[in-house]
C-alpha cells in the first residue's frame, strides 16, 4: 500500500484494505484529537452547572476516581465515492454526515479546580500525550473552519474501480469522581470527554476487523449490505 498524509490534523488516519491510494491534507490545521478552545458551557437546568477550567476550591485537592470507561464512538461519516478511471489522477475532498454531537462537559455539585480534574484522568488512563478535551470542546470535523481551519480529508484516486468512503471517530471517556480538599466538604462529579481523534478510509466490501469499532460502524453506515469482496 503507498500512502502519505501531510500536516498533522489526520495524524490517527488509518488505511483499511485501500491499496494505491494518497491521502494528503489541503491546508493547514491543529494536531489529530487536540482539544477545541475552551470555553464555558452553559448550566444544565436540572442538575449541577457544567464548570469552566477555573481553579475553585484548592489546587492541590486529592482526587478519587471510579466507574472509568472509555469506549470508541463515532462522530462522522461519509457517504462512498467510486474511484472511477476517470478520476485518476485527481484529489476527491470527502464530506462528512454527522452522527454524534460529542462535546467534553464536567458536572459538579461545587466548584473544583477542572485543569487538575482532568490532568489526574490523563494520568490514570495513561493517554500517552493524547490530551483530554476540556470542558466545552467539542469533536471536530475535518474541512471544519473552527477546528481545522478549513482543511479536509483529501484522497487522490488512481481509477481502480472500487468505491471508498470513511469515518471519523473517538476515544470517548466517562469517569465519576471524589473531589477533596482540607477542610471542606468532598464535591462529586461525572467527567465526560473524548481524546485520539482519528479518520479512517474505508474500502466498501473490505469490511474492517471487529476490533476497530468506529470503522465498522462507519462501514455499515457508508457501505451498508455490500457484499465482502471475495479473494
Amino acid at each position: 500500500m503507498r500512502s502519505r498524509i501531510t500536516g498533522r490534523a489526520m495524524t490517527g488516519a488509518v488505511a483499511a484494505g485501500v491499496a494505491g491510494l494518497v491521502l494528503v491534507l489541503v491546508g493547514c490545521q491543529g494536531g489529530d484529537g487536540e482539544a477545541a478552545p475552551r470555553k464555558e458551557s452553559a448550566p444544565r437546568k436540572e442538575a449541577a452547572a457544567v464548570v469552566s477550567a477555573s481553579p475553585a476550591v484548592c489546587a492541590d485537592g486529592v482526587v478519587r476516581w471510579s466507574e472509568v470507561r472509555q469506549k470508541p464512538r463515532l462522530v462522522a461519516f461519509s457517504e462512498p465515492v467510486e474511484d472511477t478511471p476517470e478520476r485518476k489522477g485527481t484529489f476527491v475532498a470527502y464530506a462528512f454526515t454527522p452522527v454524534e454531537d460529542v462535546r467534553s462537559a464536567v458536572t459538579v455539585d461545587a466548584p473544583v479546580d477542572t485543569e487538575r480534574l482532568l490532568t489526574s484522568l490523563e494520568e490514570r488512563l495513561r493517554t500517552g500525550g493524547n490530551a483530554l478535551a476540556r470542558p466545552g470542546a467539542k469533536v471536530g470535523l475535518p474541512g471544519d473552519e473552527q477546528d481545522s481551519g478549513g482543511s479536509k480529508f483529501t484522497v487522490e484516486f488512481t481509477g481502480s474501480g472500487k468505491e471508498f468512503a470513511s469515518g471519523v471517530g473517538v476515544t470517548a471517556v466517562e469517569a465519576g469522581f471524589t473531589y477533596e480538599c482540607d477542610g471542606a466538604a468532598p464535591v462529586r462529579g461525572t467527567v465526560a470527554t473524548w481524546h485520539k481523534r482519528s479518520t479512517v478510509l474505508l474500502e466498501c466490501g473490505v469490511v474492517p476487523p471487529a476490533s476497530r469499532a468506529h470503522a465498522t460502524a462507519a462501514y455499515r453506515m457508508a457501505c451498508g449490505g455490500r457484499a465482502a469482496a471475495r479473494g
